[in-house]
């Protein structure tokens, strides 16, 4: 495979792409197995994750990180990067009708994965959406007991936010019961 890192092949492409996005990406920091970004004027909480190496190389994330952990993954692009005998690039993921071939590994992950985030922020990115989250209680049936299990995030409009109520999600295994909801504005005004 190229000898270019996810996140070096990142940077390249965000550095000809930026102007598209309505609120660009930022370089915070290079961890071990990961590069992450902020993005321009958007809620802290949130952040891309490039990966780096190993098995997730290919993955990017879009994260929530609330109380100093990561809480939630609300946009997540997952990709296993392949090369073919005569040396084409393509997405081991992808169903076999729809696994498309590129020249490099710059192109696949450029088409497969940045544009795709980069539509994701665009659309999700905007004053009229706010940033949920919402942890659960959660019962254990073997142990009779409840726990503090379920965390979720999600980006949704003001108004869908305005007209949910708790809501207990049910399985056959454990119900699990809202006890907080927190909402924050996506758009920080900077």
């Amino acid at each position: 495979m190229g000898n270019k890192t996810t996140p070096e092949i990142f940077s390249l492409w965000l550095e000809q792409n930026k102007k598209r996005f309505n609120h660009k990406p930022i370089f915070l920091r290079k961890k071990k197995k990961f590069v992450e970004y902020f993005f321009e004027n958007i809620n802290p909480m949130l952040k891309l994750i490039i990966y780096t190496e190993g098995y997730n190389e290919g993955e990017i994330d879009v994260v929530v990180n609330f109380k100093q952990e990561w809480f939630d993954i609300i946009f997540n692009e997952d990709m296993i990067i392949m090369q073919n005998q005569i040396g084409l690039y393509y997405c081991e993921l992808c169903e076999p009708d729809y696994v498309k071939f590129y020249k490099n590994k710059e192109d696949l992950l450029a088409e497969h994965s940045f544009e795709e985030m980069l539509i994701w922020a665009n659309k999700n990115f905007v004053l009229s959406n706010i940033l949920r989250l919402c942890e659960y209680l959660e019962y254990d049936n073997e142990q009779k007991s409840y726990f503090v299990g379920m965390t979720s995030g999600e980006i949704i409009s003001k108004e869908k936010a305005e007209s949910e109520d708790n809501k207990t999600v049910n399985s056959s295994t454990t119900r699990a019961i809202k006890i907080s909801t927190h909402d924050f504005p996506v758009i920080i005004e900077g």
